[in-house]
């Protein structure tokens, strides 16, 4: 029993910290709105010029790469006033004005694009707050500069948004370049398909309905696919963490279950054996809350042998489950004061039944079948 409990100990400490992690990442701050739609779009062989393609996405919001959709567009740089590295490289995505708007994505300081851009437009770029930081010290990144190589003109800042989490729900967003969609493109290298996205409260079916209706208005010939609600990429997002914590307390209350029946079995059978002797003690004065004590007295021993062998080993446990933690410490004070807790009220339930039998045996009658 004391190792059953021990077991116990260890599953629930472990079960608590997974518990407390998924529900750290599924209070991350996206950076976007979860009530978000998106779908992609791919353009037949006939839009085959960067003018075509960007005409076609001009009036929507659209964006090459989709957060949490594990794709992922890289681009070198230079910062103005920084000291720049060889081959420095940072998260980019190219948008159209109405995107920030259509996923809720906080513009911070300046302002966001005024149209979808070209070759022939000015060089504008947004950029995040994680950019902001590392290369110009937290200060106000507008009206700076930056450049895509050392013989690239330089671009300035108009804005500054939210940190955006693109890739997973757990790491830190890194620093992130918006520039408009149509911009840094020569003919024919803007890609032939995007992600449309909307914001609605409607069902997704409702939503893509009317986007299937939308895009057909447009082109007869051409169809969308890959199709997302941002709540369900946060939900995937965090399937793994989910499944983790699932099974892991799952296992937790099996073993718990069965240490309690344990208990309860041990005890019930040590009322029954300690009969004779409980009706001598009564015999003799005892009460029935000092008969009681005595049966809490075995069983809490039990319990706190099994505590004191499961925290040494949940100790040394959880230090190999840190690797597995998000935003909690793997000797996590109250996870390792909640799980004594937790147990000592689940056996004094399990001790009840037995101590109530031992306060009812009759002193006679125990005496007599001595």
């Amino acid at each position: 029993m004391i190792a059953q409990v021990a077991l116990v100990v260890v599953l629930l400490t472990g079960a608590g910290l997974l518990l407390r992690s998924y529900v750290n990442v599924l209070s991350v701050h996206t950076g976007f709105s979860a009530s978000s739609v998106a779908v992609n779009v791919q353009l037949s062989p006939q839009y085959d010029t960067a003018q075509k393609r960007l005409t076609f996405f001009r009036a929507v919001g659209v964006v090459d790469f989709l957060p949490l959709s594990n794709s992922e567009g890289k681009t070198h740089f230079e910062a103005e006033g920084y000291p720049n590295e060889n081959n420095q490289l940072v998260e980019s995505r190219r948008i159209t004005p109405d995107y920030l708007s259509a996923m809720q994505i906080l513009l911070t300081k300046g302002r966001g694009f005024t149209d979808s851009g070209g070759p022939e437009h000015p060089s504008e770029a947004i950029v995040n707050e994680a950019f902001a930081k590392k290369y110009f010290g937290g200060r106000d990144a507008t009206g700076h500069h930056i450049r895509m190589s050392s013989t690239s003109p330089w671009i300035t800042i108009i804005g500054v948004v939210e940190d955006v989490r693109n890739m997973s729900l757990e790491t830190i967003a890194e620093p992130q370049i918006y520039s408009p969609f149509g911009q840094w493109g020569a003919d024919g290298a803007l890609a032939n398909s995007a992600y449309v996205v909307v914001r609605s409260l409607l069902p997704l079916d409702a939503v893509v309905s009317q986007l299937r209706i939308a895009v057909r208005s447009l082109d007869p010939n051409l169809a969308i696919s890959d199709i997302h609600a941002m709540s369900d990429l946060q939900s995937r997002a965090t399937a793994n963490r989910r499944f983790q914590t699932t099974l892991l307390t799952l296992f937790s209350a099996i073993a718990t279950f069965l240490a309690l029946v344990g208990v309860y079995g041990l005890l019930a059978y040590s009322v029954r054996q300690r009969t004779g002797e409980i009706g001598l003690r009564m015999a003799l004065g005892s009460s029935k809350t000092g008969v009681i004590r005595l049966v809490l007295r075995e069983g809490l021993g039990l319990l706190g042998m099994g505590l004191l062998v499961g925290l040494a080993a949940a100790f040394a446990f959880t230090r190999l489950l840190a690797g597995f933690l998000y935003d909690v410490p793997a000797l996590d004070p109250l996870t390792f004061a909640l799980v004594p807790v937790l147990l000592l009220v689940a056996t004094l339930a399990a001790c009840l039944i037995p101590s109530w039998r031992a306060a009812a045996v009759d002193p006679m009658n125990a005496l007599r079948r001595e």
